[in-house]
């Protein structure tokens, strides 16, 4: 789910919940570490010694927004460290598509600056060790801030989350303010805020609010209230109990785990859309999608039911904008950006006017047959797995660091009804299985222009033995606007036995 459209949507319909930093005082401070490491990039020019700027940058930026902030209490700083599959799987994805687009840069004759290698922000690598051991060292004596570096595995946002969730009573009576600002941490917040008593978020980004609200003074500090947030749309659901099945249902416009439904994009009035039907079936006959903490198939089956009612309206509706859609003097870099708007073969292809074209859909983008019904039964079910992982994720943590979903695009709406179960079932089980290894993840996630990063007996088994995985990156984009949404179809890979090979090469 993009933030700007997220986060547009929210201030154009709850414009109370932006307030000023330094009216909100403040009892805990919880960092998102890597987005202080790639400001702290963004801050530096090109130099023979910039890893050590870097670090020193990274520790400046801490500090200056320590004492900016001024927590009464305590702050904890969290980098990410191993991630669950499912959060390799876009990262991988996310550095494919960093270097197919830097070749097309390079082959149209675009500037392409390259003053260090960010992928050497992931776990595991020589770069995160050196940061660990110099943060460690440097607030070894503060006892007020607390590092967990990227040697504990998680997710940074969501280590800060673990810690409020062990912690209740104790946030229930203090202010905490998180460091960070996307549409995840958004929902996490949201999804948290029975065990946070009030949270709110903090990014300085100036540009981004002055292009999100021309009212809101870019040289100020803003935060999100997220307090006021879920009382915001507990009123428009008239229930403040409905908070979890807000998040829930966000869920179908996609995330960092699975995509959003072709018919529905936060871009395209997707929030109102959700909401129409939602207080329309569930609100009007009092049920709920979420229930203390378990998801009711049932009910949301009914919900995707009226969901589906106008999904081949809706997707005629995007095509036939995107088919007229007129790019006006296209410089080079907006043709790099809006690839997917200037080839459009693929979704001509699949031309939802046309009959067939859900097979067509299914067979281009997915690589299924849609008349096998249990080829079909096994996506849609991935995709409700995915759904449930991630409400899973979001409360409790993660119960499964092996799950993932195991596709491009998201079912039809029309074929995904079928599939819901009318009664209440756990579809991912708890895997007590530990995460993979931080030079998993690396030889995992990592292009192989950047296998330098990964220790040499690592990097000669993977050319010997994966080079076909590494070669096997096919870059789809139909639908999609922007060349960043496109996803990435690679030969599938055994985890859990490529975890034991790579093991066994360090030993």
């Amino acid at each position: 789910m993009g933030i700007p459209c997220f986060y547009s949507y929210i201030v154009k319909n709850h414009g109370s919940i932006i307030k000023t930093l330094k009216n909100v005082p403040c009892d805990n401070l919880y960092i998102d570490g890597n987005s202080i490491i790639y400001d702290s990039y963004n801050d530096l020019e090109p130099s023979e010694n910039f890893e050590d700027e870097l670090i020193q940058q990274i520790i400046m930026r801490l500090n200056a927004l320590i004492n900016k902030v001024h927590p009464r209490s305590r702050c904890y700083i969290a980098f990410d460290g191993v991630a669950p599959l499912a959060k390799m799987k876009q990262q991988r994805v996310r550095r494919f598509k960093s270097e197919y687009e830097r070749d097309i840069r390079s082959g149209l004759g675009l500037s392409n600056p390259t003053k260090w290698n960010t992928n050497a922000i992931t776990p595991g690598t020589l770069f995160m060790k050196k940061l660990s051991d110099n943060l460690k060292d440097y607030y070894i004596e503060s006892s007020h801030i607390v590092v967990s570096s990227s040697e504990q595995p998680g997710e940074g946002e969501h280590k800060i989350f673990a810690l409020v969730r062990n912690n209740i009573d104790y946030h229930l009576k203090t202010i905490t303010c998180i460091y960070g600002l996307d549409a995840d941490l958004i929902m996490l917040s949201l999804n948290h805020s029975q065990n946070c008593d009030h949270i709110v978020l903090y990014r300085e980004t100036p540009q981004f609010i002055k292009q999100i609200d021309s009212s809101l003074d870019p040289a100020k500090d803003y935060v999100l209230d997220i307090k006021h947030l879920g009382k915001a749309i507990g009123d428009d659901f008239g229930d403040v109990d409905r908070i979890s099945d807000y998040v829930f249902m966000c869920f179908i416009l996609g995330n960092d785990f699975i995509p959003h439904t072709p018919s529905i994009n936060i871009r395209t009035n997707g929030i109102n859309v959700l909401m129409a039907v939602y207080n329309d079936i569930i609100v009007r006959q009092k049920r709920y999608l979420i229930r203390d903490g378990t998801i009711h198939w049932g009910n949301f089956k009914l919900f995707i039911e009226g969901l589906k009612q106008d999904e081949l309206s809706r997707i005629k509706e995007e095509y036939s904008k995107r088919r007229n859609y007129k790019l006006n003097k296209t410089s080079l870099d907006d043709k790099v950006l809006f690839l997917p708007l200037l080839d459009k073969r693929e979704e001509q292809m699949i031309n939802p006017y046309e009959s067939f074209w859900q097979d067509r859909y299914y067979n281009h983008l997915n690589d299924i047959d849609r008349n096998n019904d249990n080829v079909l039964k096994t996506l849609c079910i991935n995709y409700l797995e995915g759904l449930e992982w991630t409400m899973c994720y979001y409360t409790h943590g993660c119960n499964n660091w092996y799950w993932k979903y195991n596709y491009l695009y998201a079912p039809l709406l029309s074929d995904l009804y079928r599939f819901i179960p009318s009664f209440n079932i756990t579809l991912v089980s708890n895997n007590i299985k530990l995460p993979v290894s931080p030079y998993t993840q690396l030889a995992y996630v990592l292009p192989r222009s950047s296998h330098h990063l990964i220790p040499e007996k690592i990097r000669t088994y993977l050319d010997t033995n994966y080079r076909h995985y590494y070669d096997s990156g096919v870059i789809k984009w139909a639908f999609f606007k922007y060349f960043w949404e496109s996803v990435v179809q690679f030969d599938q890979l055994n985890i859990e036995q490529f975890n034991i090979e790579i093991n066994n090469k360090i030993i």
